[in-house]
């Protein structure tokens, strides 16, 4: 029993350690305009990581209630890529075009979230409560 158990145990560690080597492996080039919504959110998690849990599933849940997790979105009022950043900030974070690249954006949101304190207020479906519909 001893060494099935051993066996066992040995086999989870090689498919989870498999698993976590190979997220880590994992690329996630700058010019990448249309990620799957997967890759949007695993390279949220990796982002922003550090934070707890609940907050990376609520950065995740802004973030969609914004733009749908697409990459290229433009909003009417002309907000761009997965985290909508607004026009202000298009000249400090390489303009409208780099914008719309995926990991790009979600850094520059990174940069915006740390500038407002490690919050999500900077965000209007944080502030008015639609994120709530996408936890």
């Amino acid at each position: 029993m001893r060494k099935l158990t051993l066996t066992v145990t040995f086999l989870s560690v090689l498919v989870v350690g498999a698993v976590h080597y190979s997220f880590a492996k994992e690329k996630f080039n700058d010019g990448d305009r249309s990620w799957s919504r997967d890759k949007v959110k695993r390279y949220i998690r990796r982002a922003f990581a550090g934070r707890s849990e609940k907050e990376i599933k609520k950065i995740i849940a802004v973030f969609d209630a914004e733009s749908g997790l697409k990459c290229s979105k433009i909003s009417k009022s002309n907000d761009i890529g997965v985290a909508q950043i607004n026009k202000i900030h298009w000249k400090r974070f390489g303009g409208k075009d780099r914008l719309k690249s995926c990991k790009h954006n979600i850094d520059s949101a990174k940069i915006i979230y740390k500038e407002w304190g490690n919050s999500l207020k900077a965000w209007t479906s944080y502030n008015n409560g639609k994120y709530k519909n996408y936890l």
